[in-house]
């Protein structure tokens, strides 16, 4: 394989796991703020299943932490090859 579709490989992945990172964490964000106000509020809307736009779809992050961990598995491993075809 070439030197410069290895590195370009890394890159690409690079960039992926950068962008899966984004949207978990501003997923993430969004839950845990409606979750802190619904504590403030004394709200039970916190502790039930999802309601609408009201819900905390905290499962559906814990499916996107998993295939962030994915490609950030597959970035690391990129970015390896990446490291011994240079030397």
């Amino acid at each position: 394989m070439k030197k410069e579709t290895v590195i370009e490989c890394a890159r690409a992945s690079r960039r992926k796991t950068i962008s899966e990172l984004g949207y978990l964490i501003e997923g993430l964000q969004k839950d845990y703020d409606r979750l802190v106000k619904a504590q403030v509020e004394d709200s039970l809307k916190g502790l039930t299943t999802p309601d609408g736009s009201k819900g905390f779809y905290l499962v559906q992050h814990c499916l996107r932490y998993e295939q962030t961990i994915k490609v950030a598995t597959e970035m690391e491993h990129w970015a390896l090859i990446a490291e011994y075809t240079e030397d």
